[in-house]
């Protein structure tokens, strides 16, 4: 899995229809049923992380979506693989989309077909391309699904739009857990389309949104999935790469709330230099507590205080 592909597979999940008529060109009105695949097809190194069957109806069908930053000569040996593969488990037909997901890596020109040679065999698969970035925001904001609304913050390069999608969530999303994801996505979707400071400049905006639940959404999530996975497939073993991952996911975690917390702290309280101080937390819950009350910190004086606690 790649390293943004987590986010693209969480807001998936979430609302796999929505997902579907975005990127598929497939109305809802249009979708009688969808289920997603098995991502084991049975055959040596085939596994699909975005493949649904769905019906509509001019009958069924196998729709596969990659979520890349990049392409690459694997790449088009890949989709031709796993194309082949879903036709022989399950006799439908198959599409396949990719969906990039920068602007800064992705090709300009991407063909819209791609051929596999297997010595007397031959592999050709139609490709459809969607730039993410490209998407119509004014479709985005409209979108009755609160899983759509995250990726305004790749496809806009106005902040304001960007905002006006975290502040939907923040008010229309009455699920926790769902919402503390879905504005953790926007964190990590901006980050595909801002430069580093543009980038800082949104989160310090966005500070309104983010607390100390959101750290466990931000980039580092993604970040710390491919350390993890790293991990996990040099051990080789199931166990190791569960191990790896929940290890990768708590490092990156940690990192990435101490990075946070400290661009909070140059936003909205630049007097303060503590990422010394920061920096020698090495508990996550610990470091999550501190920023939550530096968060509800209303002034410069208490928000000292709160750090001056440390010890």
């Amino acid at each position: 899995m790649g390293k943004f592909d987590l986010t693209f597979k969480s807001l998936a999940e979430s609302d796999p229809r929505s997902m579907i008529e975005l990127f598929g060109g497939i109305s809802n009105d249009q979708i009688l049923d969808l289920r997603p695949l098995e991502r084991e097809l049975n055959l040596p190194i085939q596994v699909l992380d975005h493949a649904y069957l769905l019906e509509t109806p001019a009958g069924k069908q196998i729709e596969h979506f990659e979520a890349q930053l990049r392409s690459g000569p694997d790449l088009r040996v890949r989709l031709p693989d796993y194309g082949m593969a879903s036709w022989l488990k399950y006799r439908l037909p198959v599409y396949c989309t990719v969906v990039w997901m920068s602007p800064r890596t992705a090709p300009k020109r991407f063909p819209e077909s791609v051929k596999a040679i297997h010595g007397g065999l031959e592999v050709t698969l139609k490709v459809r391309s969607v730039r993410a970035w490209e998407l119509p925001v004014d479709k985005l904001l409209a979108s009755p699904s609160p899983s759509v609304w995250p990726w305004v913050a790749l496809a806009s390069s106005n902040m304001d739009e960007v905002l006006e999608a975290g502040r939907r969530i923040q008010k229309e999303v009455a699920d926790p857990r769902l919402r503390r994801q879905l504005l953790g996505e926007i964190s990590v979707l901006g980050g595909l389309r801002y430069n580093r400071i543009e980038f800082d400049e949104l989160l310090g905006r966005f500070h309104v949104f983010l607390s100390e639940e959101i750290l466990k959404e931000s980039v580092a999530i993604q970040m710390a999935e491919e350390r993890g996975l790293e991990q996990g497939l040099q051990k080789g073993l199931h166990q190791g790469l569960n191990q790896g991952l929940q290890e990768g996911l708590e490092a990156g975690r940690l990192k990435e709330a101490r990075r946070f917390l400290q661009l909070y702290l140059k936003k909205r309280f630049p007097a303060i230099h503590a990422s010394a101080r920061i920096r020698e937390i090495t508990d996550l819950a610990r470091l999550e507590a501190l920023a939550s009350k530096v968060f509800s910190a209303a002034t410069e004086a208490e928000a000292r205080k709160v750090i001056a606690r440390l010890g």
